[in-house]
């Protein structure tokens, strides 16, 4: 009864709805998982277990992997993932391996349970200004989000977790709590390196004095530092292998993903400059984005945004769970146009993370070995010179994209949201212009 009158406390929610949203992503986790990306996890975790460097090939394993690679690649972040996964299959082993679904089960946890928090931890953080009703509204937005599920629960991504200790981060900061704040924001650095972009917005922040800048860079930096070089002294990992799979991160060759640089390598002059510049065009936008967050003065929450998505746009290779981060921090500020533009960027996320990953069956491939093969074939599909059908997915792939960058850059410079102008044509219903989830109070 404690427990329940706490959460409800938090989040102005009833616990059903906090049980249903956590249900509807447990019930999806043991049977799914990306045929790829998953399947390093579900590799990792067993060869952890020797402590040896994470950062290797990894060998197929019978009875746990479930995609035919016969090797794959490993992560590309700092190793605190590779130690989740490798509890975790300590776990598994003590339960005495009953079924490689109940492991896949045991891997998906911490994903899932950090999109439950992120719903809650965004209730807490719109709560500090009043806002009740905001804060119930936004709740069950993200508790029932179809994009943040997918991606939690089916795919496996670690972005939950490090967006959940990132709004923590932004919790703790505006609670004047610096050290929890740099802690919590460290740890999602050492998760996932990408957080570090968020460092320079909190050093902008006028409650931070001098000395607060340099321990809060101290503290925050020192974490996945430490946390990387400490364990490669101790266990003997080559510091060569770490950089070589932490700098395919920061600078990815080609294209790929939902960016739209590949335009540039449509031409083969324009293509060989492209190779150059496209995989370290981000550092330099991404200067000039710190340099207006800060002649605007703007606020935590919209320099967050504004970062995120000027780095997404100007990345030559980046996933669909890259936006999971900005769609969280345009939840924060509950005005009108915040919500149209986390609806425009939702929508075009999720239709292009169901294309691209062939209406989703391929995350399927746990149960149905046959469904790695399928895949493949539908993805022949729509090769170029190899089908005779209309390339539909590439079409909607396309312009799912195309349509998040327009949303993104009107965010960016200030515009009012594409879907906006469609929601004030008078000849649509009342309820279809001002649907009452638009009114946050």
């Amino acid at each position: 009864m404690v427990e329940t009158t706490r959460l409800n406390r938090i989040t102005g929610l009833p616990l059903k709805h906090i049980l249903a949203g956590l249900t509807i992503r447990e019930l999806l986790s043991p049977w799914t998982g990306h045929p790829y990306d998953f399947e390093i996890w579900t590799r990792l975790g067993f060869y952890m277990q020797s402590l040896a460097s994470p950062y290797k090939t990894l060998a197929y394993i019978p009875w746990l992997s479930f995609s035919p690679y016969p090797t794959t690649g490993s992560i590309g972040y700092p190793p605190l993932s590779a130690f989740i996964f490798g509890l975790t299959y300590r776990v598994y082993l003590l339960l005495s391996e009953p079924s490689r679904f109940l492991y896949y089960f045991l891997l998906k946890q911490p994903m899932v349970l950090a999109d439950v928090g992120v719903a809650i931890v965004l209730a807490k953080i719109i709560l500090l200004s009043g806002d009740r009703k905001s804060a119930q509204n936004v709740s069950l937005i993200w508790l029932y989000f179809p994009f943040g599920i997918i991606l939690s629960s089916m795919w496996g991504q670690l972005d939950p977790i490090a967006l959940l200790l990132s709004l923590l981060a932004t919790y703790y900061f505006l609670l004047s709590r610096w050290a929890l704040s740099a802690v919590m924001l460290g740890l999602a650095v050492y998760l996932k390196i990408l957080p570090i972009v968020f460092l320079p917005i909190f050093l902008l922040q006028p409650r931070l004095g001098t000395t607060g800048r340099f321990l809060y860079s101290l503290v925050s930096m020192g974490i996945p530092v430490a946390g990387t070089l400490f364990p490669a002294e101790a266990l003997g990992w080559s510091l060569q292998g770490i950089y070589s799979y932490l700098e395919f991160q920061a600078a990815i060759p080609g294209t790929g993903g939902m960016s739209l640089l590949g335009i540039f390598y449509i031409t083969p002059v324009v293509s060989g400059l492209a190779r150059y510049f496209t995989p370290f065009v981000w550092a330099p936008i991404l200067a000039v984005a710190y340099i207006y967050v800060r002649k605007r003065g703007l606020e935590l929450f919209q320099g967050l945004t504004v970062v995120m998505l000027a780095f997404i746009v100007s990345r030559s290779f980046f996933s669909e769970q890259y936006m999971l981060y900005p769609l969280a921090f345009l939840l924060v500020k509950t005005s009108k146009q915040n919500m149209l533009h986390f609806l425009s960027l939702a929508f075009a996320s999720t239709i292009f993370l169901v294309a691209n990953n062939t209406l989703l069956v391929s995350f399927f491939s746990p149960i149905f070995a046959g469904v790695y093969q399928w895949n493949i074939v539908a993805w022949n599909l729509f090769v170029p010179g190899q089908s005779p059908y209309l390339s539909l997915r590439a079409i909607v792939m396309l312009v799912s994209v195309a349509f998040c960058y327009l949303e993104s850059f009107s965010v960016l410079f200030r515009r009012g949201s594409i879907i906006s102008r469609l929601l004030s044509l008078r000849r649509l219903p009342l309820w279809i212009r001002k649907p009452k989830f638009l009114q946050l109070g």
